[in-house]
């Protein structure tokens, strides 16, 4: 079976406590917070992939993690994404500094390494879903709204999402790895 596959990192309550309060300056418009609880920053988006290929991303992560010690990573604004001629979300991005950059860098290297080929051309922005809109509602819209906060980087989760008949997504924690101390 093909699952879509991400990196992730957690966030602490604290940050996730500073997004709930930015709710309110959309009220009227008709969209879906994204939960509490499914809160996280989505560094990298490996695409939909087969058993197979989960498993030389796994280990191109692990290997990443061995040569990769603990790190923070800065919030930046809250954007309209995907993209701004059609945006359908509200994400908040990071500010990729040295340390993200070297991470992501290492860890395409050990892909590559592994035999998985990222999508040549595709750019990635490391994010985090707020909230999803209905429809085209946002279109027009701008926002930039910029955040305070660090999230600090001790662990990558390797997650997968499949979305069944009748639109219906789950999402599945598939392992915890850990970055050196």
């Amino acid at each position: 079976m093909q699952k879509k596959i991400y990196i992730t990192i957690d966030l602490s309550d604290e940050i996730k406590e500073s997004f709930r309060k930015e709710e309110g300056r959309w009220k009227n418009l008709n969209i879906f917070w994204t939960g509490f609880s499914h809160l996280d920053l989505t560094l990298e988006y490996l695409g939909i992939v087969d058993r197979e290929d989960l498993q030389k991303i796994k280990r191109a992560l692990e290997m990443a993690a061995k040569e990769t010690k603990a790190f923070e990573i800065r919030l930046d604004k809250i954007v309209l994404g995907p993209n701004n001629k059609d945006p359908k979300m509200f994400w908040a991005t990071i500010l990729e500094d040295a340390f993200v950059k070297k991470f992501r860098k290492i860890f395409r290297e050990k892909l590559e390494y592994n035999g998985f080929i990222l999508k040549e051309g595709e750019v990635f922005t490391p994010h985090i879903v707020l909230a999803t809109a209905n429809g085209n509602q946002l279109k027009g819209k701008q926002t930039s709204i910029r955040l305070r906060g660090k999230i600090k980087v001790e662990e990558m989760n390797l997650f997968s999402s499949h979305t069944y008949t009748k639109g219906v997504v789950r999402y599945k924690l598939l392992d915890t790895i850990p970055l050196q101390k």
